[in-house]
């Protein structure tokens, strides 16, 4: 079984790479699909479960974090731009592309249906060219992942309408919920800083605008969670005393969210902290220019903590207020 408890489909059968079954994958026919624009469409309801608790990502797996590999499986990085990383073979420039769209659906979808696949990737096509052209990246994108050192296809070759990489295909994703399998706030400040470190943007940052639409609702999953995790390791540095380390913490969070004000609270604290008068200032202003923008009053704890710089409090009192 896989990662998420779903077993590859093809584990236990006779590979048929080549069959003229309804449903069994077929070798790459001179039906192609390139990078042409795509319009996408909402993944109906019924299929985004399988998205992403906090506690979903084995536990056996955080120990293989620090592991080095001298032969390193497939990695796919969704939290920044997508990419594929330690693919075994090649591909076209003009297909990498949708295959890596295709790369990141399956490996947030183990198990996927060709239907939910077809909807996802390739919506508005009759149903006999999606067939066609999902055949075809499959194969395209089972070549460019390449073989395990046994020769195993990181991408098996599936009897049926299931797809799934095989359980060494990780995600950066992947790794992050080993690292906080119970969700940001209870993350030790150690976890917190390593899960972070995974972040090399917004998730999905860069995407075609008219692609990745199936992954809205795990693009703001992962949103919440990267600002929750930046907002308690923030809260973590701070009570030690680490005010460079909770303002870099912050500055993450508040290039996803840049209204919410618990950032913004400890991003002053951490200014004052370290320059009572310019960078308490100027953060103050950056926080209110911000929400000025988006209408609406101060929440009342930001309310508290302005008035208390106003009335000179010192750093004890700010630090109470603000975290």
């Amino acid at each position: 079984r896989d990662r998420n408890g779903v077993q590859p489909l093809g584990q236990g059968q006779e590979p048929s790479p080549v069959t003229g079954r309804q449903g069994a994958e077929t070798l790459p026919t001179a039906e192609d699909d390139t990078d042409k624009p795509a319009v996408t469409a909402p993944t109906p309801a019924a299929q985004r479960t399988e998205l992403v608790g906090p506690g979903e990502a084995s536990a056996s797996t955080v120990g293989d974090l620090d592991r080095p590999h001298a032969d390193p499986a497939p990695f796919i990085r969704v939290l920044g731009p997508v990419t594929i990383e330690h693919a075994r073979g090649s591909v076209e420039q003009s297909r990498r592309s949708r295959l890596t769209e295709y790369a990141a659906y399956l490996s947030l979808h183990p198990g996927a249906t060709a239907a939910a696949i077809d909807e996802a990737i390739w919506p508005h096509r009759r149903r006999e060219d999606n067939q066609t052209t999902r055949h075809t990246a499959t194969s395209r994108l089972r070549a460019w992942l390449g073989e395990d050192p046994e020769g195993n296809p990181y991408l098996p070759v599936h009897q049926g309408t299931r797809y799934a990489f095989q359980h060494d295909v990780r995600t950066d994703w992947d790794d992050w919920r080993a690292l906080l399998p119970d969700g940001p706030l209870r993350g030790t400040s150690e976890d917190l800083e390593r899960a972070m470190s995974l972040v090399r943007g917004g998730p999905f940052d860069g995407a075609h605008p008219r692609r990745y639409a199936w992954a809205e609702p795990i693009r703001r999953a992962m949103i919440d969670q990267i600002v929750d995790a930046a907002h308690e390791l923030a809260r973590h540095q701070a009570r030690e005393g680490n005010w460079r380390g909770a303002e870099d913490a912050v500055v993450v969070g508040l290039a996803l969210d840049p209204a919410l004000e618990r950032l913004w609270r400890v991003r002053i604290l951490a200014a004052h902290a370290n320059d009572a008068n310019s960078a308490g200032a100027e953060s103050i202003d950056r926080m209110l220019t911000v929400t000025e923008d988006l209408g609406g009053d101060l929440e009342p704890e930001t309310e508290d903590l302005l008035a208390a710089i106003r009335q000179g409090a010192d750093l004890d009192q700010l630090t109470a207020i603000a975290l």
